[in-house]
């Protein structure tokens, strides 16, 4: 009985929205990105880590060509391992998970992203740092182009025969807020963020038919409650390949400077691979 109320639930919709001009469909798009990477210097903390993030798109409006609404859901983790100068190999040290439903507009030749993401960083087997929650409402404004797809098709339409000096530009920018809610305790629990802003900047170097070697830049910036501002510098080299179904990046990057307190890196060199599907 359920099932037949939510199938005629979800027809009535779709039937509404083609009767009012607006195409509404339920695309189930897949999306997929995961990252494997290595430390340098490895210490006690930091060795590896690795990233997967997957999310469907589950319903579409369509307005007309320059204007389309999505509404989609997500879920990252990321797990850390440490070194240490003994018999243990495996050391696991980290888990991160994220949880973010949210909206993604087209807007002509932009997209307007907002999410709602609810975090937790747990330790593994340990007690030395304590657990962490937070929901934040972000809001991220990127060329429609940026987005991992978009950029794989534009560099397959420009194949270049030789090797050819750009430069390109892509760009991100992102803005959040740490809501505190009193009535519920865990909604921020340990940790002092009230904002949270930053921006993702790649510069194409140099094409070679579909290889890119890019320069990237994330500065990022938090702001505390009582006041206070900590910040992170992140520069990266990389070498990406646009392939027919994804996207795949072997990378250098280095943490100039951090002085956030949840797992600060600064000047930790990360040399890995990563994808998107």
């Amino acid at each position: 009985m359920k099932n037949s109320s939510i199938i005629i639930t979800m027809a009535i919709i779709l039937s509404s929205g083609l009767i009012s001009g607006i195409e509404i469909t339920a695309p189930m798009r897949w999306h997929c990105e995961g990252h494997l990477l290595r430390f340098v210097p490895r210490t006690e903390r930091n060795f590896t880590e690795g990233m997967l993030d997957n999310s469907v798109d589950l319903l579409s409006a369509k307005f007309d060509d320059d204007i389309e609404l999505d509404l989609f859901a997500g879920a990252t983790i990321w797990t850390g391992m440490g070194y240490q100068w003994e018999d243990i190999v495996f050391d696991p040290r980290d888990m991160h998970y994220s949880l973010a439903p949210g909206f993604r507009a087209k807007l002509w030749q932009y997209l307007l992203t907002f999410q709602w993401l609810h975090d937790c960083f747990h330790e593994v087997d340990r007690k030395t740092e304590p657990t962490i929650i937070w929901n934040a409402y972000e809001l991220r404004f990127s060329p429609h182009k940026y987005i991992s797809y978009r950029r794989r098709e534009i560099q397959q339409t420009q194949i270049a025969q030789t090797v050819e000096i750009l430069p390109s530009f892509d760009w991100e920018i992102y803005f959040a807020i740490f809501p505190r809610l009193h009535e519920i305790f865990w909604f921020q629990y340990k940790h002092p963020f009230s904002t949270h802003s930053g921006a993702n900047l790649y510069l194409g170097l140099l094409k070679y038919r579909t290889l890119l070697l890019e320069f990237d830049y994330t500065p990022t910036l938090w702001t505390k409650y009582g006041g206070g501002v900590c910040h992170r510098q992140y520069f990266q080299l990389a070498i990406t390949y646009f392939a027919k179904y994804g996207t795949f990046t072997t990378f250098w990057g280095y943490t100039a400077y951090e002085n956030q307190p949840i797992r600060p890196q600064q000047h930790l060199v990360k040399f890995g691979f990563n994808w998107k599907l």
